[in-house]
């Protein structure tokens, strides 16, 4: 975060000034008043000048980037984090190294714990409706491709057999691949049951009721 110290008559214009300096805008900033201005005696004698201090607030995206950098270095774990926005209201940190398979487990268990947890801090730190993905090297990529092929080849079950298939608790972002992959599909439709983690998809053949 960029810090500044500005010195000035009054507050007013201490804070003014620093926004000129830091080429940014009120909104942007966040203001410490350190010392408030006092005339000294007999209006000019001794008298002190505000003194305050400026710091230009981190976007959400920086904060959770550098959040998730200094996370990793007290996991001894070495790589970049790259930060972006793909699409809108969605903040991407994308994580690459030699290490970083690690922070995946089985089937992104691991990775989707942290998902959440960094999803947490970003909604308690920030009054934003944003969503926050973390990926290490593609992963997320891999998964929903493969999730996607295992919808098609289970509707295909569920069609050619008449009985319904239950798919293995998934976090909402998985279940969601496995809905969209399917939607288009005239013959099954899908559905979600059970709570919390037990949450998962149900595949069933789609019943065409007659109009009379």
């Amino acid at each position: 975060m960029t810090t500044i110290t500005i010195t000035a008559k009054s507050v007013e214009e201490a804070v003014s000034k620093g926004i000129e300096e830091l080429k940014t805008n009120k909104d942007n900033v966040e203001v410490e008043v350190i010392k408030e201005p006092s005339a000294g005696f007999l209006g000019f004698l001794g008298s002190k000048q505000a003194e305050v201090k400026i710091t230009i607030k981190q976007k959400p995206l920086d904060y959770m980037q550098d959040f998730l950098i200094s996370l990793l270095a007290k996991m001894h774990l070495q790589g970049e984090v790259d930060a972006f926005v793909k699409e809108e209201k969605t903040l991407y940190l994308v994580m690459e190294g030699p290490d970083m398979g690690i922070l995946i487990g089985r089937r992104g268990q691991t990775l989707n714990s942290l998902q959440y947890l960094l999803n947490v801090i970003l909604h308690r730190k920030f009054d934003t409706d944003a969503r926050l993905i973390v990926d290490v090297e593609g992963y997320r990529s891999r998964r929903e491709k493969t999730l996607q092929r295992l919808a098609i080849s289970l509707a295909r079950n569920v069609v050619a057999t008449g009985k319904s298939i239950a798919l293995e608790p998934m976090p909402p972002q998985e279940r969601r691949i496995i809905h969209m992959a399917l939607q288009e599909n005239s013959a099954v439709v899908t559905y979600s049951e059970g709570e919390g983690s037990l949450r998962k998809v149900v595949i069933t053949i789609k019943i065409n009721k007659s109009r009379s």
